[in-house]
């Protein structure tokens, strides 16, 4: 057997300077409350390890962590997720120092960098991009986007599920408990919906649970916001984690995945909460976004999030039947070790045509 491959992994300083990581990358990777380190880089990490594939880490923001003996022999350096708290600057001069020894570069792009409101996001992709040997992405439709912007084409690597099956239920009682979760900067599509869903609710009383970064204001305008609505819409505010997360998905009814195609920034977006809704037994009511139309035949996909809910009460053998389907989907096409192999094989790929540096 050859000399293991080797592979670099650029994460951000809060990653790399936690000590649960430096004790163990996969499980703090897969632990990570951002989706994208968790179901991309976490899942890839884990499948080069199981692969025999040598990987180290290292982050722009401590340059002794790209010391010679650790560039030494690597053949490919990964990037995930670049946050707008990163320094543009540091992180590019880490890249060309990369590209100077002849190790390749995989960038991974699961949100479009050029819509973002930050500049230094703007900043680092523009500048970056030119450098790139492989350009991953986690969805056909942000394959498109990028498609404007970059002349070759990204290749496609959809966000795995790391959770087993459960069996799906769907027994409302009077009050239906509906669930959002996700990242904040998506609670406008959430604020888009909220009047027909009020509307919906003098029909059929309902609490809307909402799991995310929990802070004082947040706190204080959902309670305020209760106080205005009538005694038939409630809604939870819940600090998100693996744990809540998943005991949230369990307690609910339905889950609402509010979206919008002409938001440039989310346009791309993977199917990650459509397949987790469905993993866990529950049927998603969202929006129309592209990346979600695979799952038409397993989730209600629509303009009017409220019709969803009000065609689910009518029709409670057609949502096991639709999730039942999108567990099929996910088996197949979504699970860790599809996604890790995948992964690996771009990896892999690319070393064997890379000269090991020196």
């Amino acid at each position: 057997m050859g000399i293991a491959m080797k592979v670099l992994w650029l994460l951000p300083q809060a990653l790399f300077q936690d000590r649960g990581f430096i004790k163990n990358p996969r499980q703090s990777l897969l632990d990570c409350k951002v989706a994208s380190i968790r179901l991309r880089t976490g899942v890839a990490v884990g499948g080069s390890l199981d692969a025999g594939f040598e990987c180290v880490f290292a982050s722009p923001e401590f340059p002794e962590s790209l010391a010679i003996d650790v560039l030494e022999n690597v053949q490919v350096c990964v990037i995930g997720k670049y946050f707008f708290q990163n320094d543009p600057q540091q992180w590019l001069i880490a890249c060309r120092l990369i590209k100077s020894r002849g190790i390749k570069l995989v960038v991974d792009i699961s949100e479009f960098p050029f819509a973002s409101s930050y500049p230094q996001i703007v900043h680092f992709y523009t500048e970056v991009l030119p450098m790139v040997d492989v350009l991953t992405v986690n969805s056909e439709r942000m394959s498109k986007l990028l498609a404007e912007v970059v002349d070759f084409k990204a290749i496609v690597i959809e966000d795995a599920v790391l959770n087993a099956a459960v069996a799906p239920r769907f027994a409302p009682d009077r009050t239906v408990e509906l669930l959002w979760f996700g990242h904040r900067t998506n609670l406008g599509y959430l604020q888009q919906i909220l009047p027909t869903l009020l509307s919906f609710t003098a029909q059929r009383p309902c609490c809307l649970t909402l799991v995310t970064a929990v802070d004082a204001e947040l706190t204080t305008i959902i309670s305020q916001f209760n106080r205005q609505l009538p005694q038939s819409f409630r809604l939870r505010l819940e600090q998100w984690s693996i744990p809540r997360m998943q005991r949230a998905l369990q307690v609910c009814d339905l889950v609402l995945i509010p979206g919008d195609s002409k938001d440039a920034r989310k346009a791309g977006v993977s199917a990650n909460r459509i397949v987790e809704t469905l993993q866990a037994g529950r049927l998603p009511i969202a929006s129309a976004l592209e990346s979600y139309l695979p799952f038409v035949d397993s989730a209600y996909l629509g303009p009017d999030l409220s019709a969803g809910i009000a065609w689910a009460l009518k029709h409670p053998d057609q949502v096991l039947a639709k999730i039942l389907n999108g567990q099929a989907q996910v088996s197949y096409g979504y699970t860790v070790e599809r996604i890790a192999a995948q992964w690996c094989g771009v990896i892999a790929e690319l070393a064997n045509a890379t000269p090991v540096s020196s």
